[in-house]
């Protein structure tokens, strides 16, 4: 009885998996700096050198960056922390959630310092 339970939850777990994977993933970079149109324009085309990433939304006011994974590709925080910093920002937090299949929450500059502070 424990065997076929094990093997029930293995094949939900890979299920699982394999569906999020199939999924594209939904960044949001909240960055500290200074931003202006000029440098948002520069850094929207360094990002679409990387075909795995789409921009969709760059706002100035907040200081965010949305975009999109494309699915099966795995988030490479360092190679954004990288190329935020070419340009004189720092990450302040990142939020991801997938698109699809689950609901994506924006969080707040205080929920990212929490996030960050843990």
């Amino acid at each position: 009885m424990k065997l076929i339970a094990l093997l029930i939850f293995l094949s939900a777990s890979i299920y699982t998996y394999c569906q999020e994977s199939t999924q594209p993933v939904f960044v949001e970079f909240v960055v500290d700096g200074e931003t202006t149109p000029e440098l948002i324009r520069k850094i929207n085309q360094e990002f679409q050198a990387n075909p795995d990433f789409q921009v969709t939304r760059m706002d100035i006011p907040t200081e965010r960056f949305f975009g999109v994974y494309k699915p099966g590709i795995q988030f490479d925080q360092k190679w954004f922390e990288t190329e935020f910093e070419k340009y004189g920002l720092t990450i302040h937090c990142i939020n991801t959630g997938l698109v699809g299949n689950k609901p994506y929450q924006h969080i707040s500059r205080k929920e990212c310092s929490e996030i960050n502070s843990k």
